[in-house]
């Protein structure tokens, strides 16, 4: 019997941390950007992540950059500190941009690349 116990108890334990890991991710991250261009410029990009449930993360992701500016709506998931995001659908004016993360949560943070090229580091 307390074997039993003790197994339950670990198993609640890791379930409670998992619950926690997914929980502490919940809010805004904010980046910048400097344009490659001649006039260069900086854009700010920003993640807000409104849920993690069973490793799935669902949010908003919001780009300032005039090509592209607008809200999308982002699904993805949280696998330990791997997370990986992208729209669900195009945005922008013309309706053609997209919006992608992939990296790791490390210390509040999401560092990682952001639209598959630019190395990003999001702070709440």
């Amino acid at each position: 019997m307390k074997a039993i116990a003790g197994t339950l108890l670990t198993g609640l334990l890791f379930a409670a941390a998992g619950a926690s890991a997914e929980d502490s991710i919940v809010g805004r991250y904010n980046a910048s950007f400097s344009s490659e261009t001649i006039n260069a410029r900086v854009w700010s990009v920003t993640i807000v992540i409104t849920s993690v449930e069973d490793g799935v993360v669902k949010g908003t992701g919001i780009r300032d950059d005039p090509n592209c500016r607008g809200e999308y709506p982002l699904r993805g998931k949280l696998r330990g500190n791997h997370i990986g995001l992208r729209a669900i659908k195009k945005g922008g004016p013309s309706g053609d941009c997209g919006f992608g993360f992939r990296g790791t949560v490390q210390d509040g943070a999401l560092v990682g690349k952001y639209l598959g090229k630019r190395e990003l580091e999001f702070r709440k």
